[in-house]
This record gives structure tokens, C-alpha cells and sequence, in this order.
């Protein structure tokens, strides 16, 4: 009981704080701006503490609610500091409707005000409005709300990625069903944006940044809405019924089928496939997709590809070859890179001879990992291979004996 009347005491106390000094600050104008700059570190606080489906608390909404409208958007619209984030654009990504509702009605407050967003998983950054923040958050009702606003559907993010799109990203299915059949969300906007480039050279020549991966920097340039849900075949499905281009190309020239294989994304492959996707379009490296499978191990995908699909019999022992050696490169599992390389063979040379042998074309280069060594019986220069490093190309013959390529 004692307990409970000390945290009344203290609210008490609160109250005839925030109160006293709003009563001091209309003594002046000066300290009406002190008073408005209090008014909004605590509206930030309390946004940034509420509780799911919380509102803000009587005494802040009534002393709010004495300024004029003019000036609760100014108060409602300040930064935070510590996130750079504004209360509406935190209340939209916390979940908080009631208090968003309050924010845009009574007080004013812009929905198109952008903020921070930072990724939980990679910890990046992006300035995005608030509705993209509630539809990557996973926020349907704050998204309602927002479209029902007038909210723009197609507001492009700082990477240029529309709110449906990231929404795709994370497999908010909801949330793309709704900006998709009632906000009008256009799927087929990729995030080409030239000024990702801009950032991309700043932070290597300014910043001397290391290049760490150049293609994991064009992964996020190019990038469809059903490329980014290549992990769920029922929100591809739906992306497709609802116009997306099933051969569309991101900026390294991959299509969703790519990454559906490369993800081994079996039933999304299946589907891509269904749906008229093309396998033989290449990447920027060369990649189709039995290529795109056999470099990323995916024996699911790479077998339904050799069972549906017409491929000449060079071809199939190829692969089955580049099959055997991603195994032995990025797995090392070297009796699953025998098995298909035993199987390149079998396809390269009947044993009956009713069918032409396909011997392996000697190669028109020196690999990189070859040693160039002098050998005083010939005359000439021969190159030592480096078994461990050849993993290009390896098949064993009848006899026991290893060819490297």
C-alpha cells in the first residue's frame, strides 16, 4: 500500500513540474519557446517508452492541446537527437495507432516526415518516411491508417526501395496484399538510384573504406519487388498474378529465378519456371540458371533443371563436372564431388560405342594456379597443377588416373 502511494506521490510531483513550468512559460515569449522545447523532449520520451497500444498521458495531450495548431506541428515535428527519428515516425514503427491517430489529427503532424530506420539485422541505416517504416516493421494498422492519409505508396527510400518492396524483403504478405490492391503500390519499381553510386565512391575515396565486396554493393541496386521474395512462393505467386515480369533483371543482370536458386528455393524455382521464367538468360558473369545451380550446390534444383529442360549432352557433362568441383571446393565433400564427376564421365563415353564419345577440349590458357616448370628432356615449359586449387575441373577415368584442367 505504501508502495503504491509513492508512485502516486511521484506522478503527483511530475505533473506539478510540467505544469509550473508551463504556467511560468506564458509569462514571455522566450520561455514559451522553452516551454515548447519541453513539450517536445517529453513527447519524444514518452513515445520512445509507450507501451504496445499505449496513449500519450493526459497531462502531456492537454498541454499540448493549449498551443495552437501551428505550433503543435512545430512541437510534434522536432528531431530526436539520440535516433533522428520524430514521435510520429517512432510511433509508426513501435506499433502505437492511438498515439499516431493523435500525432496526425490533432496535432498536425506531417506523414511524409522522414527519418532513420535502422535494419536490426545488419544494423544499417536508411531515411525512409513513416510508411515505410511501418510496412518493414510489420505495422498493418499503422499502414491502413497512413494510405487511408493519403500517405505516398510509392515513396522511394534513400537506396530508392518503395515501401512495398521492402515490405517484400521482410514477407510481410498482409501488409504487400494491402499497399498492392488498396493503395495502389506499384511492384514493378526497382531501386535503381543513381545516387547509391555517389555514396558507394564517396565512401572509398573519401572515407577510404576497403572495396569489400563489390557484388554484395550491386545486390541492393536493380532489385524488383519479386526478386525480393524469392524466400516465399505464395507472396511470388501473388506478385505474379499481379503483373510482376518474371525475366525482370537487377543490375548484375540476375532475374528472381537466379535467386531462387542460388537461396535453394526449390518450390519458388518450380514456380518462377511455371510462370514462363526464362533459364537460359545469363547473369553479368555468364551464369544461366543450371550454371547458377551447379556453382551454389543445388542438387534439387539442378536435377529438376536436367529432368524439364533441354539441354545438349556436352552441356550436362559440364555441369555435372562444375557440380562435382563446387563440392570438393566449398564443401569439401569429395565422395559427392566423385559421384558427379563419375557421372560427367558416363555422359561424356558410352561404353558401347553406339553413341560418339565427347572428349574434354584442351584448354586454350595456362589455369592460375598452374606451376610453369622447365623440363630438360623435351626442351620445352610444362605446368605442375595444383590439385587443391584445380577444383575447375577433375574427372577420374576407368583406369584410376586423375586429368586436371
Amino acid at each position: 500500500m505504501n508502495e503504491k502511494l509513492d508512485i502516486l506521490k511521484a506522478e503527483m510531483n511530475k505533473i506539478k513540474t510540467m505544469l509550473s513550468t508551463l504556467g511560468s512559460a506564458n509569462s514571455s515569449l522566450a520561455s514559451g519557446h522553452h516551454a515548447k522545447e519541453f513539450l517536445s523532449d517529453e513527447l519524444l520520451k514518452e513515445v520512445r517508452l509507450a507501451a504496445p497500444n499505449a496513449r500519450l498521458s493526459y497531462v502531456l495531450r492537454t498541454s499540448l492541446e493549449r498551443l495552437e495548431k501551428s505550433e503543435r506541428k512545430e512541437v510534434v515535428s522536432v528531431i530526436c537527437k539520440e535516433d533522428a527519428c520524430s514521435a510520429l515516425f517512432t510511433a509508426c514503427k513501435k506499433g502505437n495507432l492511438e498515439i499516431v491517430e493523435y500525432l496526425v489529427e490533432t496535432c498536425g503532424a506531417d506523414i511524409e516526415q522522414k527519418g532513420i530506420y535502422e535494419v536490426p539485422d545488419d544494423r544499417t541505416n536508411h531515411i525512409v518516411s513513416p510508411l515505410w517504416c511501418a510496412a518493414v516493421s510489420g505495422r498493418l494498422e499503422i499502414v491502413k491508417y497512413l494510405v487511408r492519409k493519403g500517405a505516398n505508396v510509392n515513396v522511394l527510400s534513400d537506396t530508392g526501395s518503395t515501401p512495398v518492396r521492402s515490405a517484400c524483403f521482410m514477407t510481410h504478405f498482409d501488409i504487400v496484399q494491402f499497399l498492392v490492391e488498396h493503395g495502389n503500390a506499384n511492384i514493378l519499381i526497382p531501386n535503381n538510384n543513381s545516387e547509391l553510386w555517389v555514396h558507394f565512391f564517396f565512401l572509398i575515396y573519401k572515407c577510404q573504406l576497403p572495396i569489400i565486396s563489390f557484388s554484395a554493393f550491386c545486390f541492393c541496386i536493380g532489385g524488383s519487388c519479386l526478386i525480393n521474395s524469392v524466400q516465399s512462393k505464395d507472396l511470388c505467386e501473388y506478385l505474379i498474378k499481379h503483373g510482376a515480369d518474371v525475366n525482370a533483371q537487377d543490375i548484375q543482370l540476375k532475374t528472381a529465378l537466379h535467386y531462387a536458386i542460388q537461396e535453394h528455393r526449390f518450390e519458388t524455382t518450380k514456380l518462377l519456371l511455371s510462370h514462363g521464367a526464362c533459364p537460359f538468360l545469363k547473369n553479368r558473369y555468364g551464369d544461366d540458371a543450371l550454371q547458377t545451380a551447379s556453382l551454389k550446390g543445388a542438387t534439387l534444383i539442378f536435377n529438376y533443371l536436367l529432368e524439364n529442360i533441354s539441354y545438349t549432352r556436352e552441356r550436362k557433362a559440364d555441369m555435372h563436372e562444375l557440380m562435382g568441383s563446387t563440392f570438393l571446393d566449398e564443401h569439401h565433400d569429395v565422395q559427392m564431388a566423385l559421384y558427379f564427376w563419375r557421372k560427367a564421365l558416363d555422359i561424356r563415353f558410352d561404353p558401347t560405342g553406339e553413341i560418339p564419345s565427347l572428349p574434354k577440349q584442351k584448354l586454350d590458357y595456362v589455369p592460375l594456379y598452374a606451376k610453369a616448370f622447365f623440363d630438360p628432356t623435351t626442351g620445352k615449359i610444362n605446368f605442375c597443377i595444383d590439385a587443391y586449387m584445380a577444383c575447375d575441373y577433375l574427372v577420374f577415368s576407368l583406369i584410376g588416373k586423375c586429368v586436371f584442367r
